[in-house]
C-alpha cells in the first residue's frame, strides 16, 4: 500500500525483517499476491516468469575498495569508473549507470579494521546489475590497480557465512592459495595442485585441523562456538 508496481512486473515482493512471524504459506502468498522475503526493509519487484530473480535484489556488494578512494570522489562516480574500466561494453549497451543509493557498510569507519568496509550499491536497472555480476564472475575486477570483488548482496543468514568466508578469503589470498567464493557462500582454495571446496567454515576448520602448518595461520572458529564459549 502506498507503492506503485511497474507495469512490466508480475510479482510484488514485500521485504520484511527476518522473523518467524513473517513466514507465509503458499496459499497465503497467492491470496495476497505477494511474497515475503526475509532480507531488509524494502520493496522490490520480480518477474514471475523469471524464477532466477525470485530471491534477488537490485543490490551489489563491492568488496576490497580502499577507503581513501571515496575521500576524493563520490562512491557513485567510483562505481561508474569500475564498470567503465572492467566491462565498458555494458555501458555501451545499457547507457548510464543509474544508482538509487550507494554507501559503505557499516556506515561508521573503524580505524582498527585492517580491511576496507564493503560498499553496497542499489541499482535502478536490474538488467544492468545482472550483466555486471556476470562480467565479475568471468574475470577479476580492478580499480586503480586494486582488485575489487562484486557479488550479489545476500540475505542476513547467508551474510554471516559470507563474513566468515571473507575473513578466510583474504588470509588465503595472502598465503597464495588462490581463493574464490562462489554464490552464495561456497569457498574454494588451490592447494598442492588441487582445488578444495568448502560449503561452511566448519568444513574449512576441519580441513585445516589436519594441517597444523595452515591451522596456525587461520582463526576461523565458528561464530556459534564463540558465543557458547562466552556464556560458559
Amino acid at each position: 500500500k502506498g507503492f506503485s508496481k511497474p507495469s512490466h512486473c508480475h510479482l510484488e515482493l514485500l521485504v520484511l525483517p527476518a522473523h518467524p512471524i513473517y513466514h507465509a504459506s503458499p496459499k497465503g502468498i497467492i491470496q495476497a499476491g505477494c511474497f515475503v522475503c526475509l532480507l531488509d526493509w524494502e520493496i522490490i519487484y520480480c518477474d514471475l516468469l523469471c524464477p532466477r530473480h525470485y530471491n534477488s535484489t537490485l543490490k551489489i556488494d563491492i568488496n576490497g575498495l580502499p577507503e581513501d578512494h571515496d575521500k576524493r570522489k563520490s562512491l557513485d562516480i567510483i562505481l561508474g569508473e569500475i564498470i567503465q574500466e572492467n566491462c565498458p561494453e555494458i555501458l555501451e549497451q545499457e547507457g548510464k549507470v543509474e544508482i538509487e543509493r550507494i554507501h559503505r557498510s557499516p556506515p561508521v569507519f573503524n580505524p582498527q579494521l585492517t580491511t576496507p568496509r564493503n560498499v553496497i550499491a542499489k541499482f535502478k536497472n536490474s538488467q544492468m546489475k545482472e550483466k555486471i555480476l556476470q562480467a565479475a564472475k568471468k574475470k577479476p575486477f580492478r580499480y586503480h590497480g586494486n582488485m575489487v570483488r562484486l557479488t550479489q548482496d545476500l540475505a542476513a543468514s547467508t551474510l554471516k557465512d559470507r563474513k566468515a568466508s571473507n575473513m578466510i578469503f583474504w588470509k588465503a589470498r595472502e598465503l597464495g592459495l588462490q581463493p574464490r567464493i562462489k554464490y552464495p557462500s561456497k569457498l574454494t582454495i588451490f592447494l598442492q595442485g588441487k582445488v578444495w571446496s568448502f560449503n561452511t567454515t566448519e568444513e574449512f576448520q576441519a580441513f585445516i585441523n589436519k594441517r597444523p602448518d595452515l591451522n596456525r595461520k587461520f582463526d576461523v572458529q565458528p561464530q556459534n562456538s564463540r558465543e557458547s564459549s562466552k556464556g560458559n
